[in-house]
């Protein structure tokens, strides 16, 4: 939901405005520290990875070493700073400081955190319970040959998996948003990766192989 409202609203972190003559697009093909201030009105919103995307770097970890992460928290790591709309936003009321919350550094070794241990630890448990019984076998509940629910992991290891989770979700950000607010709320300027974050050719080919390499990791994995 979150990843939608984004992609259909036209962007002006923490409250910046400008005009179109004040804005300028960076030198094509040089890498920049840190993204403008704000888009040009004239500008169309950017193209975004669809949240379940997000799962697409941290679960071929669990399939390859299943003792060392968690499948829970590394899957809900990936996709917590996407849900602030339903998270933080009912609380700070502002989507600027949602999405800072959610966004930043400090987010995923705080809030999100909590969060994601949560509900990789007590919800989905709680869930699971409910829909054995109506589905019963287990099948539903299996990756790549092992029963994620039951697959209980320490406090240490679901803690290390929400965190590394977190931290792909920024990084794939950083290479599609011009207004990953990184650093909140030390600096407030969001930062991008490339100069070419926002531009429709790129997300829609980094959309394309997302849809495909997702599906086979379903295909491959999920219920086997």
């Amino acid at each position: 939901m979150g990843t939608i409202l984004r992609a259909n609203r036209l962007r002006q972190p923490f409250g910046a405005a400008e005009s179109p003559s004040a804005w300028s697009p960076p030198p094509f093909g040089s890498l920049i520290p840190r993204a403008t201030a704000s888009y040009p009105p004239s500008s169309s919103p950017a193209r975004v990875v669809l949240t379940p995307f997000h799962v697409i770097p941290v679960w071929p970890l669990y399939a390859r070493w299943p003792r060392r992460w968690d499948l829970l928290a590394l899957s809900f790591g990936a996709v917590m700073s996407d849900v602030e709309i339903i998270t933080v936003y009912p609380i700070v009321r502002t989507w600027q400081a949602g999405r800072g919350i959610m966004h930043s550094l400090l987010g995923v070794f705080t809030v999100n955190l909590v969060l994601v241990v949560l509900a990789a630890r007590y919800l989905v448990p709680w869930i699971a319970t409910r829909l054995d019984r109506r589905f019963p076998g287990k099948g539903w509940r299996t990756f790549a040959g092992h029963d994620f629910v039951a697959d209980r992991k320490t406090l240490q290891v679901t803690i290390g998996s929400a965190i590394l989770g977190g931290l792909t979700h920024l990084g794939i950000d950083l290479f599609m948003h011009y207004d990953t607010p990184l650093l909140w709320p030390w600096r407030a300027v969001p930062l991008a990766a490339v100069p070419w974050a926002t531009d429709p050719t790129w997300n829609v080919a980094i959309e394309l192989v997302a849809v495909v390499v997702f599906f086979v990791m379903v295909w491959k994995w999920l219920g086997k």
